[in-house]
């Protein structure tokens, strides 16, 4: 039996390398735990205040909007009108992990 030669070893281990085939990774899944309500103020001339299940998020300029966080869940919204105007109804909603809903407020 004729011992390989280090060129041949070498081209040997080589191809065996090349050919190997790596595991596919399963893909990789975004982890929501929150929901994002935005908020839009479509109003000519009154600032809103935002109120969610009776937190204040800030306010509203017209024509302006905001994107609010929330755990999933059920919230009430009201839109209070601090300048220029009057407020809209309050409204509530169901938020899931990962969705995306929008409320508007043109008083």
């Amino acid at each position: 039996m004729k011992p390989l030669n280090l060129i041949t070893g070498l081209s040997i281990c080589l191809l065996f390398v090349a050919c190997t085939q790596e595991e596919p990774m399963p893909p990789v899944q975004p982890t929501c735990t929150t929901g994002t309500l935005r908020c839009t103020n479509t109003s000519v001339n009154t600032v809103q205040r935002i109120l969610i299940s009776g937190t204040n998020y800030g306010t509203i300029d017209p024509n302006e909007y905001r994107d609010i966080s929330l755990a999933p869940g059920s919230w009430n919204l009201q839109f209070q009108g601090i300048s220029g105007g009057s407020g809209c109804s309050s409204s509530s909603f169901n938020i899931a992990a990962c969705q995306s809903i929008g409320r508007t407020c043109s008083n």
